[in-house]
């Protein structure tokens, strides 16, 4: 099993945690690690902040139509990955596939 790493998202960019720390994201079906997440602190956090403000002017500045169309981009790639969404849902929360599945239908609908 490939153990997958998230790095913070700031800027558009994956950076990882300040703090250089990592936490095991166990499967609850076999208590195996599935994954590693980064443990942030304020200045991640501040970080993550600061760049949302300055990108917000650009967001709401935009027309509805530009912001339609990322949504719409959005609805199309939730579409194109939603069993390996649903996928990663069962097995790092332990839900049934069945369910993980309504709810890739339900993020899919609420995008359209």
């Amino acid at each position: 099993m490939t153990i997958t790493i998230c790095d913070n998202f700031i800027g558009g960019q994956y950076v990882a945690p300040s703090t250089g720390v990592y936490m095991d994201v166990e499967a609850p079906a076999t208590g195996k690690c599935c994954g590693k997440v980064g443990l942030s602190d304020a200045s991640d956090v501040a970080a993550a902040v600061a760049n949302a403000k300055a990108a917000f002017p650009g967001w709401s500045g935009m027309t509805i139509k530009g912001r339609a169309a990322i949504m719409f981009k959005l609805h199309q790639l939730i579409s194109e990955h939603a069993d390996e969404l649903a996928q990663i849902a069962t097995l790092e929360n332990g839900k049934t596939y069945t369910v993980s599945t309504k709810f890739c239908q339900f993020s899919y609908r609420i995008t359209d």
